[in-house]
């Protein structure tokens, strides 16, 4: 557990502790008796406590891959995009999207029996219509590629957004992105780490994506950013970036702890100033 989520359950704990303390206070009607004790302090033993009590609840069954339905592992969540308000149907959003539906209608509620490491932190509150002209992430797009000769390039970035927003890895495809600087790709890049939040972007090397522990910082992010990647790879770089971007099963060892498998939900973004040699692709 990163040092952010230490602190966020230490002041849990903290107010926790400060709400029984209160409690005892009202309830002390005695002044022959002493007086409760100051609330009790957040010791890091006792954080540490807590970690470990959490880490037995969120056992899973071996096999189950997130994102998936803990009580019906069969059941698809192919187009299910997690959001702090709950999950949103695309397909249901899609098939039935008018202004005046409550926005509530295309949303499934947060519930423990939906798997998933990935979870934005915005709510879905609405849009006014299916399309992004009108919109600064248009006007991005516009930027980096004008013009009518633009369109196809501004399409084919629309979607792969719609992909990353997504956990699914389908599709067997990774964006690469070409050319000198000044070109908007610097721009895009922090419209997407925005977009899906730093916590959900990986950033490790192309050359590194093999190694043997290095699948443990991307395995579990909607995207690996390579930025700036050499023009020269590597037969076994090659073979994982095939093995990744093709839905295969990665292996996922930490240091000092078990390796294990997970099928890769991770797409990856590779800018460069000109093309690699991607010689069996």
């Amino acid at each position: 557990m990163n040092h952010e989520l230490r602190t966020k359950l230490r002041g849990f704990l903290e107010d926790e502790f400060l709400s029984i303390w209160k409690v005892e206070v009202d309830n002390w009607d005695n002044p022959k008796t002493e007086p409760p004790k100051a609330p009790r302090p957040v010791l890091s033993k006792i954080v540490n406590e807590v970690i470990e009590s959490m880490k037995v609840q969120c056992l899973v069954k071996t096999g189950i891959s997130f994102p998936g339905w803990l009580d019906d592992p069969d059941k698809s969540t192919k187009d299910l995009i997690p959001l702090k308000n709950g999950l949103l149907d695309v397909n249901k959003l899609i098939e039935g999207y008018t202004e005046s539906i409550d926005p509530k209608e295309f949303l499934i509620p947060h519930t423990p029996d939906f798997f998933s490491p990935v979870c934005l932190t915005y709510k879905f509150e609405g849009v006014d219509e299916l399309s992004i002209e009108g919109t600064n992430f248009g006007q991005v797009l516009r930027f980096a590629f004008p013009g009518p000769e633009g369109l196809k390039s501004r399409i084919v970035l629309q979607q792969f957004v719609g992909y990353l927003l997504s956990q699914d890895n389908t599709y067997n495809k990774f964006l690469l992105m070409t050319g000198q600087g000044g070109n908007g790709k610097s721009v895009f890049l922090t419209v997407i780490k925005a977009l899906l939040g730093a916590e959900n972007v990986a950033s490790s090397p192309l050359d590194k994506i093999a190694d043997r522990f290095e699948a443990s910082s991307y395995y579990d992010k909607l995207v690996n950013v390579i930025d700036e990647a050499s023009p020269k790879i590597e037969q076994r770089t090659l073979n994982q970036l095939k093995r990744l971007t093709g839905g295969g099963d990665v292996r996922v060892e930490q240091k000092g702890k078990k390796a294990f498998f997970q099928a890769n939900k991770c797409r990856f973004i590779i800018t460069c100033n000109q093309i690699p040699q991607f010689q069996d692709l």
